[in-house]
């Protein structure tokens, strides 16, 4: 099945052009062209229409194939560009090719226009794939950019020689240097004691070994200490040997003060369930103490000057209940509003 290729034809001479188009159908190309010779012409069938290639002769009467050329470069800059003709010398073709043609071929030699298409089919793909990496390479690093300036996480990068290569904004606000201060030099965040098991621990991420939240703590650039999570993982270059590291640092000045009120919290939770267990026993006492003294009351006679000494007991007992049911409120951490009720109603 004969290959597809779409041509466009910068040529004047309609014998010229024919004479190409057979020998690309002889080569077996299955051609779809457009002939022009002007630069109207060039412009605007590139603009509407998708080319493989361009073919264009050098000398025109009224238009030169250098003056295609850079029209074609500033329209199409990666279209394949390739001299057919008859009068270019070798010092016109070479500076043809250093303006941004791919190929010239004599007519009198016009068997090599195939090859030279070929080849060049295949080096213009080879570029627009290579390209095409490139873009995506570049939109990744865009990506990987952002997400290392916004990131809240701490990200600090250094070299095989343990000297920072990258410092995020979130570093900055998290131990207090900036960028400027610490790119080239060796990781300010390390403590002295702590050197040695960091570049241990280091050359194992180098060697493939994975470093997931472990707790550490880390210097400020006041001298003050933060306890954080280190993340380590390895950088590599093209040829996948380790070249450095990139270690994430997570703030746990937050966690631990949420660990430490959920533990008061837990400790106040103890201290309620036993002030209500407490409450509870004191207050069958109490009834016991309560309910005797009334009856001792009901027995003694008017102008007993026990009576006074039961009062005391049961003013005391009353007291003594209502703090038990403060405690017992306590214990069930909620508010209580006391209040008078008819017990013969309720």
């Amino acid at each position: 099945m004969a290959e597809k290729l779409h041509v466009l034809l910068v040529e004047d001479s309609e014998d010229d052009a024919a004479l190409l188009l057979r020998e690309l159908r002889r080569a077996g190309y299955d051609v779809t062209y457009e002939r022009v010779y002007t630069a109207g012409g060039i412009e605007q069938s590139l603009t509407t229409h998708d080319w493989d290639l361009v073919i264009s002769d050098h000398g025109m009467p009224a238009f030169s194939g250098t003056e295609a050329l850079q029209i074609v470069r500033r329209v199409a800059p990666d279209l394949p560009f390739i001299f057919v003709s008859g009068s270019i010398g070798e010092d016109i073709a070479v500076a043809a090719m250093r303006a941004g043609a791919q190929d010239y071929v004599m007519k009198g030699n016009i068997r090599r226009l195939a090859p030279a298409i070929d080849r060049e089919l295949r080096e213009s793909e080879a570029r627009r794939r290579e390209r095409l990496t490139e873009e995506q390479l570049r939109a990744t690093g865009e990506i990987l950019r952002s997400v290392f300036s916004a990131s809240p996480l701490a990200i600090i990068a250094t070299d095989i020689n343990g000297l920072v290569t990258l410092w995020n904004p979130a570093a900055e606000r998290l131990f207090g240097w900036a960028r400027d201060e610490v790119i080239g030099k060796e990781n300010p965040v390390v403590p002295d004691d702590a050197r040695e098991i960091i570049e241990a621990r280091r050359e194992l991420v180098r060697l493939g070994e994975t470093v997931t939240d472990v707790e550490a703590r880390r210097l400020r650039k006041d001298g003050s200490h933060v306890d954080v999570t280190v993340t380590v993982a390895a950088t590599r270059d093209r040829n996948g040997l380790p070249d450095g590291v990139t270690v994430v640092y997570q703030d746990l000045t937050e966690r631990k003060q949420l660990q430490a009120q959920f533990l008061q919290a837990q400790k106040m939770e103890a201290v309620g369930r036993l002030a209500g267990g407490v409450a509870h026993d004191f207050n069958n006492l109490l009834t016991v103490i309560t309910s005797y003294a009334e009856l001792l009351r009901a027995d003694t006679k008017a102008n007993d000057p026990r009576d006074d000494d039961l009062a005391q007991i049961q003013r005391a007992a009353d007291a003594a209940t209502a703090l038990t049911r403060q405690l017992l409120s306590f214990s069930r951490q909620r508010v209580i509003e006391p209040r008078v009720v008819d017990l013969n109603e309720v």
